[in-house]
């Protein structure tokens, strides 16, 4: 077995090494949003890896690359995670689970096995939203969730929406459809990923076994008051966004923390005029909320609806704009167990957690059966350029999936 860790290790070391120069800011993290250059780039990287492996390889009406090996059932059992990034991100993140899935597939081929199911290795596009908004692009569109209409919703800083980015990339938006996938031919979904979190490292375990995937809730919040001269505008007779805003974030964190482990970000923030000398006259900023107790996530939602109504009852004009909506999802019961049974009988240490984070998988979890492994983030950081996950924890994962699609019926 330490052979083949090894042997797995050093291959992934490689790959990071390669992905991690496909980036639109070298030295800064990796910055690789949808539908760019550097999205191209990476599907012809992951591409040409899958096809030296023999793989059947094709690119979907989403941007999604999947890889084929035809197994003794034709049941499908698809393996992946996403290619696109945030801004000024990790390495690891998402690709490293389409890494581990090429490794996969590259285990049984160089060993002449044929897996029991037909295995799609899958590099899913924009799970992150980071240019539109939206997220969970490939996912979503394998259940056939996207219309036409909603392509044109979605737009980037500069205006240019879903629909006009993937034209410009050489997709057909218009062909959104023919990226859905037959749900009877699926046997199920498995996503290795970082855990992005300090979980794992801190309770020195070598895997993880995501049971459930938090709800998410994420909205754009634009409050619109008055400018005005910033030295001799009175403070009690100011129409201020920029105060206005603050008392509603201050609100919404008083709530997410008597409310633990509930999690609330404001990550953005847009400002008008954006001038030292001058009272701001509009604001715009996220909300993204998340927590296992979706309950938890309306109450929060409530409340700021309700400061909402408040403020334009004082004269702001507000406006609350949904852009993601995640209820749980729960991994598949069975398959939690086999792979406890897979990491044990491998001797690597384990443990069951639930995941903060938003993945593939609780989009797709919520249409067939999934289950998802996590490895442990050093530092338990991620989205950033510092983020680091071991390889041989990475391949560690590999084996014990490979166990476990070689144990369930």
């Amino acid at each position: 077995m330490k052979n083949q860790l090894d042997f797995i290790a050093d291959r992934l070391e490689k790959h990071i090494a390669e992905t991690k120069k496909i980036t639109a800011t070298p030295n800064k993290g990796i910055t690789r949003l949808p539908f760019t250059l550097e999205s191209k780039r990476c599907v012809h990287y992951l591409e040409e890896q899958m096809k030296q492996l023999g793989m059947t390889v094709s690119e979907d009406a989403s941007g999604a690359v999947i890889g084929v090996i035809q197994g003794k059932s034709e049941e499908r059992i698809m393996i992946g995670s996403h290619y696109d990034s945030v801004e000024h991100g990790g390495a690891y993140d998402g690709m490293a689970g389409i890494l581990c899935g090429i490794e996969i597939a590259a285990y049984y081929i160089r060993n002449n096995i044929i897996p029991p199911y037909t295995l799609e290795i899958a590099g899913l596009n924009d799970e992150e939203g980071a240019r539109f908004g939206g997220g969970y692009l490939s996912s979503k569109a394998f259940l056939g969730k996207w219309s036409t209409n909603d392509l044109k919703q979605y737009v980037d800083k500069n205006g240019l929406s879903y629909y006009d980015a993937m034209k410009l990339y050489g997709l057909e938006p218009e062909h959104m459809i023919r990226a859905q996938r037959p749900l009877s031919k699926w046997k199920g979904y498995l996503e290795i990923h970082v855990e992005q979190g300090p979980i794992l490292e801190n309770a020195k375990k070598e895997i993880g076994i995501v049971e459930t995937i938090v709800a998410i809730k994420r909205y754009y919040i634009t409050i619109v008051g008055k400018a005005d001269h910033a030295g001799t505008q009175p403070m009690n007779t100011r129409s201020d966004a920029v105060m206005a805003a603050m008392g509603l974030i201050h609100h919404m964190n008083e709530y997410v923390l008597s409310h633990k482990p509930m999690v609330g970000t404001v990550g953005e923030i847009h400002v008008y005029p954006n001038e030292i000398n001058i009272v701001p006259e509009e604001i715009t900023f996220s909300i993204d909320v998340r927590s296992s107790k979706e309950e938890w996530l309306e109450e929060c939602i409530e409340l700021v609806e309700e400061d909402l109504k408040e403020l334009e009852g004082i004269g702001f004009k507000c406006k609350m704009k949904p852009t993601l909506t995640n209820t749980v999802t729960h991994m598949k019961t069975e398959w939690k167990k086999v792979l406890k049974e897979s990491a044990d009988s491998l001797g690597f240490s384990n443990m069951f957690l639930d995941s903060g984070a938003g993945h593939d998988a609780a989009i797709i979890g919520k249409a067939v059966d999934t289950a998802m492994l996590f490895v442990p983030s050093v530092g338990g950081r991620s989205h950033i350029p510092e983020e680091y996950s071991s390889e041989k924890d990475l391949a560690k994962a590999v084996l014990v999936a490979i166990d476990f699609i070689n144990k369930i019926d």
